[in-house]
């Protein structure tokens, strides 16, 4: 897949997430900028900010697995999950697409206990080193499904959230 095509689909999920966010009560905004370490900020009806980090994982639909970036092999630093500043980890696959959210700092703790069953050096447009995970054992383990919950559970979630950090 080219960066461009790649770029306008990651666009896409980034525009449902905030859709969901917005239609749950947040105010949402896109990160300005090629070097910012989230993608969306939300702010919540009493004024707390948090980030959010979305990924379009296309291949996870064919290959049953999801990718987590590390570092950029093209320009030899860290990124993905190694880098990020955002508070929750989205996941965005399919059709119809699904949402699927973790804490960052949970995602994190997963990936120091559990080690990929795989890691992919060059991938992507040879600008990403990648984590992989069965789909289906980390989405259980450590995410929730958001794009089918009712407003007072994600809300619930994201108040816990904020309570503990």
């Amino acid at each position: 897949m080219t960066y461009a095509i790649s770029k306008r689909i990651g666009n896409q999920a980034e525009e449902a997430v905030i859709d969901l966010l917005e239609n749950f009560g947040l105010l949402c905004s896109k990160s300005q900028g090629k070097n910012s370490f989230y993608d969306i900020e939300a702010i919540t009806p009493d004024g707390q900010t948090l980030f959010f980090e979305v990924k379009f994982d296309k291949m996870s639909c064919v290959t049953q697995n999801l990718a987590i970036e590390y570092f950029n092999p093209k320009l030899n630093k860290l990124s993905g999950i190694s880098v990020t500043d955002s508070d929750f980890w989205i996941f965005a696959f399919g059709h119809p697409l699904q949402l699927w959210l973790a804490g960052v700092a949970d995602l994190k703790d997963y990936i120091g206990r559990n080690p990929p069953f795989k890691v992919i050096d060059v991938g992507g447009d040879k600008n990403a080193s990648l984590y992989l995970y069965k789909k289906d054992k980390l989405l259980s383990e450590i995410f929730i499904r958001i794009d089918n919950l009712e407003k007072d559970t994600l809300t619930s979630m994201l108040n816990l959230y904020i309570n503990n950090r």
